[in-house]
């Protein structure tokens, strides 16, 4: 029988509990500073959230022109800050605000296509009609969103590329289409995620993903873009 506070720190931890409340949840349940598990390791919630010892893979990189186009296999991609990938339609309008939108690139568990076709009886699934950017493998993305505003956590993508998750990517109703009927229900937490390009660059198939804290550097030059951005807005 699951206590009912564990039920509830489960429930948090699948998105079922405002994200806010999270620290405080983990907090009364003995989830703090000293904390130590039967292996004596330290089990202090904000450093296990933070661990991410093994790199990701980036398998497929795809393209959506415009809205109701199919989405482009490529090999390859430029990242640009505040707006996306070049060449998709998320990318081809400037930001209206600082930072721009939170949905800037899409990404998406390549170990949940197996079990999105499964709900579907289907074989076999192709990402691409799913219509997210960046198909990852081995690491988990939906971990690579901080529960902590002041530890932010970034994927680095290759060797220039910075991205900050922004949320969930839920599905649409075109996945009725797309996959069958019932595809938007089937989706439902496995739909990937949201991220703003906090550093821009090029990436390709292939390319390592690691989830990590920004360092100093990456700080300096994320405050040293916004600075020019807020220069230029200024007559």
């Amino acid at each position: 029988m699951v206590r009912p506070a564990l039920r509830n720190f489960a429930d948090a931890r699948s998105g079922l509990m405002p994200h806010a409340l999270l620290p405080a949840l983990a907090g009364s349940l003995g989830y703090n500073v000293g904390m130590t598990t039967s292996f004596g390791h330290a089990a202090d919630l904000r450093e296990l959230t933070r661990r991410f010892p093994r790199a990701g893979r980036i398998e497929r990189v795809l393209l959506r022109p415009t809205r109701g186009v199919a989405a482009v296999d490529v090999k390859s991609a430029v990242a640009i800050i505040d707006r996306g990938l070049e060449g998709d339609r998320s990318a081809v309008s400037k930001p209206s605000a600082a930072g721009g939108g939170r949905r800037q690139v899409t990404l998406i568990q390549a170990e949940h296509l197996p079990v999105i076709a499964a709900l579907a009886r289907l074989t076999e699934l192709d990402a691409a009609l799913l219509r997210r950017n960046l198909v990852v493998s081995g690491l988990n993305l939906l971990a690579a969103r901080s529960l902590f505003k002041d530890q932010p956590l970034i994927l680095r993508l290759g060797d220039a590329v910075m991205l900050e998750i922004t949320g969930p990517c839920e599905p649409c109703s075109k996945m009725e289409t797309a996959i069958g009927d019932g595809g938007y229900n089937l989706m439902r937490g496995h739909g990937g995620v949201t991220a703003r390009v906090l550093t821009g660059g090029l990436l390709r198939v292939g390319d390592a993903v690691r989830c990590e804290l920004p360092s100093d550097a990456d700080r300096a030059q994320r405050e040293h873009h916004q600075l020019s951005i807020f220069e230029k807005a200024v007559p």
